[in-house]
């Protein structure tokens, strides 16, 4: 994947994701940031004029903002992108078991700190593009009275 591409790609990950967002929430709020790496080592470059193919592993908490994102992407041009949605757990295991996304979206710390550990993930390839927040849905009338989490 070209630096281009990477650039494009992040950028409309982000927006994508950005938008609508909320201002970062405070450390102990239960919101997580979502890391997403460029998954090492790098696929050899498409030959010119032939677009490549972007592989991206997005966990499945996160299908809505990335089905936008491939709406929205082969209107920049270039390289196709190939999502997979899965558990992140699933994810995980197949890269573990060989399969390598040029770009691994993480629903949290927890799961990239393992690849970078594992040596899966180049740790300054790691960019934090959006965050999560945690919220709790109950019945109209709230029986058991919760008010938080």
């Amino acid at each position: 994947m070209t630096t281009s591409s990477r650039i494009i790609l992040m950028a409309a990950l982000a927006a994508f994701w950005l938008a609508g967002c909320q201002p970062a929430p405070k450390p102990d709020s239960g919101s997580e940031a979502a890391p997403t790496s460029a998954a090492a080592p790098q696929p050899a470059a498409a030959p010119a004029g032939d677009p490549a193919v972007v592989t991206v592993f997005v966990p499945c908490g996160m299908i809505d903002a990335f089905r936008a994102v491939e709406k929205a992407y082969p209107a920049g041009g270039g390289d196709k992108l190939k999502v997979t949605y899965d558990n992140a757990v699933v994810l995980l295991k197949k890269i573990r078991a060989g399969e390598r996304p040029d770009v691994l979206v993480s629903p949290g710390r927890l799961e990239m700190n393992m690849m970078e550990q594992e040596k899966f993930v180049d740790a300054a390839s790691v960019v934090n593009f959006g965050t999560f927040k945690m919220i709790v849905v109950t019945p109209k009338n709230n029986p058991a009275g919760i008010q938080s989490y």
